[in-house]
């Protein structure tokens, strides 16, 4: 099952994966052996109080790994037989 979750949490939990992991375990009712993966779709901070928190949109994979690769690739075409131009 995948879940999205929308959390507020302070600077030392989100810098890793395990930290986000136990916290949606605590907070959303879930046990941490059944969370596989969790990614981190948006990522923002929220400095306007004295106590600094980092807002998470984050996608959690329970009893099921991902399919789709973490990111998206970007795929260039070749340019080097085009015209040159100038972009001011």
């Amino acid at each position: 099952m995948i879940q999205e979750y929308q959390i507020r949490i302070l600077p030392e939990q989100a810098a890793s994966e395990e930290g986000i992991k136990r916290y949606l375990a605590k907070e959303k009712g879930l046990d941490v052996r059944t969370l596989n993966q969790v990614r981190v779709l948006k990522r923002s901070i929220d400095a306007r109080q004295r106590t600094i928190f980092v807002n998470l949109k984050v996608r959690a994979y329970i009893n099921e790994f991902p399919q789709d690769d973490q990111y998206v690739h970007t795929e260039y075409p070749d340019v080097s037989s085009r015209p040159r131009v100038i972009v001011v």
